[in-house]
């Protein structure tokens, strides 16, 4: 079945994509089962009842591409929704077993002495994150918007690493005029960041909510409040390799599309829709980062994780504690899932292993991508629209007025 290299190469990174919430993580599970690194043949199956009925509760707006294939000259593995994979050649899952489904964990995180690391979300992921990057010796600087959860986990965090260097610092990702103040404390700091992960996000409000811009919640924080963070802190990021890693999910693949007519979900809200718009978002910004990075000399290395079903403060930061959907999906989450250290663990990949490439893409590798050992993800078709991601970022700097230097593809249609 496997006639070329195209086929496969076990040094090609494998794809996943989990999720960070519950019940539409299962229905991308069950819609997209993929194994580590290995080769594919690509099943379109009929989607059942069942399913149909779940995917209600991820998003209206679905949609999928019919087909697999893997990108040799960027070392993707790209396949779409609607596939159900399976392995074909029992020789290489050996060599894929070995390259991939090691237990990767904290401990084989590099030394991190003398790097600074800005983390956004004090919780869950975010306070995992730092933890781990702390304990290895970084400079952290935790950013939330609750400064009291924020300081109480520094305190957390210094008593377990006596040593750790980490402060808190206020950012509402809601409010282009805070994460403005945030930039401006690190830039008059003139402190080089060597990594900034974008993790703090919102998920599925059942009602539409706006930030303090006018922007859809989800739309606005998850992405564009990253994308102006990061844009921001470009001066203190640029020449000397630092990593970008955004944290993204498995719904960028479950009804994500880039809604240009209505971003701001004004017409008609749908709470799945509009986090799989922002997920989306996310790893266009991955991709798209990483081109002008290099079109530009910025030097740095943009890539993207998910944490799998991991019980997070994501859930609780959308319906509320005590909705039924929030108690349902946090119930499943814990019965088919892993705690909030085990989904940190791709984002740490991303931000430390030597491993990690430009515009790589992991996650858990287990059973369904819900949970299990670190390795890259599958990713849409649709994140590799270079026209797609070079409007959104156009219109990205246009709704956050802030304003990244041109890249020369740029310069060049300009002229």
């Amino acid at each position: 079945m496997i006639s070329s290299k195209d086929d496969y190469d076990p040094a090609i990174p494998r794809g996943q994509d989990s999720s960070d919430e519950a019940i539409v993580g299962v229905v991308s599970a069950i819609r997209s089962r993929a194994y580590a690194g290995t080769a594919f043949i690509a099943e379109e199956k009929p989607l059942s009842l069942p399913i149909r009925f779940l995917t209600a509760f991820g998003s209206r707006r679905h949609q999928g591409e019919n087909r697999a294939t893997v990108d040799m000259s960027t070392n993707r593995t790209d396949m779409s929704t609607y596939q159900i994979r399976r392995i074909v050649d029992p020789q290489s899952r050996k060599a894929i077993t070995r390259r991939f489904m090691t237990s990767w964990s904290r401990d084989d995180i590099p030394s991190q002495v003398g790097k600074v690391a800005v983390v956004t979300g004090t919780g869950g992921l975010g306070y995992e994150t730092a933890l781990a990057l702390a304990a290895a010796g970084a400079e952290v600087i935790l950013a939330g918007r609750n400064a009291d959860k924020g300081n109480e986990s520094v305190r957390s965090i210094l008593q377990q690493v006596p040593k750790a260097k980490i402060d808190f610092e206020v950012i509402d990702l809601a409010s282009l005029a805070s994460i403005e103040a945030f930039a401006n404390t690190l830039l008059n700091r003139n402190c080089r960041i060597d990594l900034l992960v974008n993790n703090a996000g919102v998920m599925t409000p059942p009602t539409r909510k706006t930030t303090a811009d006018g922007f859809e919640l989800q739309f606005g924080t998850n992405h564009l409040g990253h994308f102006a963070l990061a844009g921001r802190l470009l001066p203190l990021l640029r020449g000397h390799l630092a990593r970008v890693v955004t944290v993204s999910s498995i719904t960028h693949r479950l009804g994500g599309e880039i809604h240009f007519d209505d971003l701001q979900w004004t017409r008609k809200y749908s709470p799945g829709a509009a986090y799989s718009q922002s997920k989306l978002a996310n790893l266009l910004f991955t991709f798209e980062l990483q081109r002008r990075s290099d079109a530009n000399g910025w030097d740095l290395m943009s890539n993207g994780a998910h944490p799998g079903a991991s019980t997070t403060d994501l859930i609780f930061n959308g319906a509320g504690v005590e909705t039924m959907p929030t108690r349902f999906k946090t119930t499943l989450v814990k019965l088919i899932g892993h705690p909030p250290a085990a989904g940190a663990l791709p984002t740490l990949f991303a931000a430390t292993s030597p491993d990690a490439t430009l515009v790589g893409y992991y996650g858990p590798s287990g059973l369904f991508e819900l949970k299990g050992p670190v390795g890259p993800s599958v990713i849409s078709p649709k994140v590799k629209d270079v026209v797609l991601a070079r409007r959104l970022w156009e219109v990205s700097e246009e709704l956050t007025g802030v304003s990244w230097p041109p890249s020369k593809e740029d310069l060049a249609t300009s002229r």
